[in-house]
């Protein structure tokens, strides 16, 4: 597949028309003047169209630039390289080209030798020889979330003989993506954000035990249960052995983001605390990952696909911590969002075991009818509360701390 497309300068096409003129004239005047200096700067002119025309043809027929799908993750503040590579398959070389192309306001790039425009494009000097292969990297700097590809790649360069620029545009969609995670921000109140139910976690001390996986023995007191006998151990130890079962327990913490605010005439626009929430949301999931716990995110931002808005189900580890960042990555202000009712409701029927339920975001009157909902059927219910620099979560929605 043919990757750039060659646009030539109006200019330069029309400049043809005056070459043909001189060449028809001076092959005219060589006949009727039977003169050889006309037949020789027929012939010159000749072979300067043919030459030109060549290089219009070739120049650049064989540039190639690498386009591997790569995704480079950052947090704002960060800096990494992308790395371009360029094939000239060609064996005319170009000479003072420039690279072009835009990257948003997401990321930023840094080297000395850009040039910029008022259009947020880029310009990178870039030379060719004939059959040859160039690298150039380029370090970005992060300013915001968000994420961005690199666009608009274009490559220019002058005209070896007329010194008219001559434009190439890649049409391929670059798949070169930046990701800027949001930058967590400390959420105070995590300690009592747990709900304990039976699970498959592993924990020291729990009220709920795995019967299939037993973790040794001790000797059997009169208050233990008949069925935790460990028959074969206690024919080898002469005395009763009871099993020793290993602690299970189900730590989920289930966030959901509502990413709109209502004012007092019922108007409802996208929150102008998104970015904290965010970053809240950044903090929560980097506290579940590192104390094991499971999270699973529901925000009211739409998006196609079979749940309308942007989920992520459960998990737990880093990998899971990495899909959510990419997922609150991802999250636009000019996003079309969905009532926030429709997604606790939505929610309220996804539930299929007790969890921890935490509120981030405007508290509406919907909330506090699930959220009593979910209360009666024993689960904990907060609501994180943004201050100046951090956010406080309590248990459901207390004034107090409101205020």
């Amino acid at each position: 597949m043919k990757q750039w497309k060659k646009e030539l300068p109006l200019q330069h096409r029309k400049n043809y028309d005056t070459y043909y003129t001189g060449i028809a004239i001076s092959a005219i005047l060589a006949i009727i003047m039977a003169a050889p200096v006309m037949f020789v700067l027929t012939g010159i002119l000749s072979a300067f169209v043919i030459f030109n025309k060549l290089y219009d043809r070739f120049a650049g027929e064989g540039l190639e630039l690498l386009n591997p799908k790569r995704t480079i993750r950052m947090f704002p503040g960060d800096q990494a390289d992308l790395s371009l590579t360029f094939k000239n398959n060609s064996s005319v070389p170009i000479l003072n080209g420039k690279i072009n192309f835009s990257c948003g306001s997401v990321v930023k790039p840094l080297e000395k030798g850009l040039e910029s425009d008022r259009n947020g494009r880029y310009r990178y000097p870039l030379h060719l020889l004939k059959k040859g292969e160039s690298t150039i990297r380029i370090p970005f700097h992060a300013t915001s979330r968000g994420t961005v590809n690199i666009q608009h790649v274009t490559y220019e360069f002058p005209h070896l003989v007329n010194f008219h620029t001559i434009f190439m545009k890649f049409t391929p969609w670059m798949r070169t993506e930046f990701i800027v995670y949001p930058q967590p921000k400390t959420v105070h109140g995590l300690e009592e954000a747990n709900y304990l139910a039976e699970g498959n976690q592993t924990a020291v001390f729990s009220p709920f035990e795995d019967v299939l996986t037993p973790t040794g023995t001790r000797d059997y007191v009169s208050s233990d249960p008949f069925h935790r006998i460990h028959w074969k151990a206690s024919a080898k130890q002469q005395q009763l052995q009871t099993k020793v079962l290993e602690k299970k327990v189900d730590y989920t913490w289930a966030i959901l983001l509502n990413t709109t605010e209502t004012t007092r005439l019922g108007n409802t626009f996208v929150s102008t605390k998104l970015e904290d929430l965010l970053s809240y949301a950044t903090y929560l999931c980097h506290v579940a990952a590192k104390k094991g716990y499971a999270s699973e995110l529901h925000l009211s931002s739409r998006r196609p696909g079979k749940v309308p808005y942007f989920h992520l189900p459960a998990g737990e580890g880093n990998q899971h911590l990495k899909h959510s960042l990419e997922l609150l990555a991802r999250v636009r202000n000019d996003h079309a969002y969905m009532n926030f009712k429709e997604m606790l409701h939505r929610f309220d029927h996804h539930i299929h075991k007790p969890m921890s339920i935490i509120i981030m975001g405007e508290w509406t009157e919907e909330t506090s009818f699930y959220a009593a909902k979910w209360k009666a059927k024993g689960m904990r219910v907060f609501h994180v509360i943004p201050k100046e620099d951090h956010a406080v979560m309590t248990l459901g929605r207390q004034k107090e701390v409101m205020g």
